[in-house]
């Protein structure tokens, strides 16, 4: 009976030595796999950059918004220099031109309307137009 206990022991024993083996067998392979992944997104960002975004979030409030740009508004205009005419609209598809910036038609920069306003009055009407901006500049006292 001895004897059959100390044979299970070592049966017992080997086998929880083949399983601790696979384990860390396991692991070891786990590791491998997740370490190059880990390298390619966090490691491969210096330290001194991740502790300088660290100091800067505490720092920024946590209300903080981004700030829009506000958008770039233009008229459209023919003889800027001589005899300004800042277009208004069209009036039975003839352009209305007037000779104050605050009454003139406002379009954003970069917007499709520009260009199609442009065709419209070069193109179809054969006038040279120019872009201005919109805001008015107060005269010098």
């Amino acid at each position: 009976m001895i004897a059959l206990s100390v044979l299970l022991g070592i049966a017992v024993g080997i086998a929880a030595l083949v399983f601790l083996t696979l384990l860390a067998a396991l692991l070891t392979t786990g590791l491998y796999y997740l370490i190059p992944r880990l390298q390619e997104t966090f490691a491969a960002i210096p330290f001194s950059v991740l502790w300088r975004h660290y100091r800067e979030s505490l720092s920024r409030p946590l209300n903080d918004k981004p700030v829009e740009a506000t958008p770039t508004l233009i008229v459209l205009c023919k003889e800027p220099l001589r005899n300004p005419g800042y277009l208004v609209g069209l009036a039975g598809r003839n352009p209305v031109f007037t000779p104050d910036k605050v009454s003139a038609k406002r379009l954003e920069l970069g917007d499709l309307a520009v260009k199609q306003w442009v065709y419209v009055l070069e193109d179809r009407h054969g006038i040279d137009c120019f872009l201005c901006f919109a805001e008015v500049v107060p005269p010098p006292r």
